[in-house]
């Protein structure tokens, strides 16, 4: 039998967070055949042995390289059978008909490509997860020093979608990439992700091609799923994740927003990037200093933000 859904799973390092992302499938299955197609991106830990061993249904595809976020989704779409596509983090679980209200509501909804649930905090609170397309305002506002100096903040308020009630099925820009069930047909008119997003990005730039191309997206809050967040991007150091970050953010930009548009932004966002850095690991350490280093995560912060600075500034100035 054709699944109706392929649910796709990309996974690096996190055992424990797979098998509580599995088991959450198998114990709150969708009423509709499913398959789920997982890609492990050269985990060193017992990821690959566990599926093996435990889900001989499931589809595992072995990289010999971490190829990425949106080239290993890619792999998988070449072989989903299913129309409709659920792209899970592993740190996610989902509960009771999560998944059959996204297919539903795609199934329903003319136009409409991707759709997106509410995302839970472990703790049980709503996690935000619905964002405006990024701006060169929005981006200054949040990641430079013009967050402490509070310009722009009208630009970094729309980014962050900071009245958006989580209880309305409502169009939205884009999810946040955790969890989000798309059309098949829909990815495939557009190209599926773009390849050159190494990490970061990839699902804005994606949204961002639906929109354009006429498709519509939406937040279904009648499907709800539980999210950790971060917890792929932790095996890394932070200072690595950040580099990695302004990298597919600047090739985001270029792509749509154009090359000599993109070069004027980086006039600015880069000095001010570099001094955002600097402002944060003074002041942490200093915070830290205060408290005679007793506060260990000021302390860490202060050391991941003094890293960037010395391993990523000319990175980052090269971009």
């Amino acid at each position: 039998m054709t699944p109706e859904i392929s649910i796709i799973i990309v996974t690096y390092n996190r055992c424990d967070l797979l098998i509580n992302c599995l088991s959450s499938i198998f114990e709150n299955p969708p009423s509709r055949s499913f398959e789920i197609i997982i890609v492990d991106n050269a985990s060193t830990d017992n990821s690959v042995r566990m599926v093996e061993q435990n889900y001989k249904n499931i589809k595992l595809i072995k990289n010999r390289t971490n190829k990425g976020f949106a080239p290993a989704n890619n792999q998988a779409l070449k072989i989903a059978a299913g129309k409709f596509i659920l792209f899970l983090n592993s740190d996610t679980t989902v509960t009771k008909n999560s998944i059959d209200n996204l297919a539903e509501f795609l199934e329903k909804t003319p136009g409409t490509a991707l759709c997106t649930p509410k995302l839970i905090n472990p703790d049980g609170s709503v996690q935000p997860n619905v964002y405006s397309f990024n701006t060169f305002r929005s981006v200054l506002a949040t990641y430079t020093i013009f967050k402490y100096l509070h310009l722009f903040k009208k630009s970094r308020s729309i980014y962050k979608m900071r009245d958006f009630k989580y209880d309305s099925i409502i169009q939205i820009d884009r999810p946040m990439g955790a969890a989000m069930m798309a059309k098949k047909n829909a990815l495939e008119k557009v190209g599926n992700f773009d390849e050159n997003f190494f990490f970061f990005f990839e699902e804005v730039d994606l949204c961002f091609r639906l929109k354009k191309a006429g498709f519509e997206i939406y937040f279904v809050p009648n499907s709800q799923i539980t999210h950790i967040g971060r917890a792929s991007s932790k095996t890394l150091p932070e200072y690595k994740t950040d580099m990695m970050f302004y990298e597919s953010m600047f090739y985001y930009f270029r792509k749509h927003r154009g090359q000599f548009n993109t070069f004027l932004f980086s006039l600015i966002f880069k000095p001010a990037t570099l001094l955002y850095y600097l402002t944060k690991t003074i002041t942490n350490f200093t915070m830290a200093l205060f408290t005679f280093f007793r506060d260990k995560q000021k302390l860490d912060k202060a050391k991941e933000n003094f890293l960037f600075l010395c391993k990523c500034s000319l990175k980052l100035l090269a971009c």
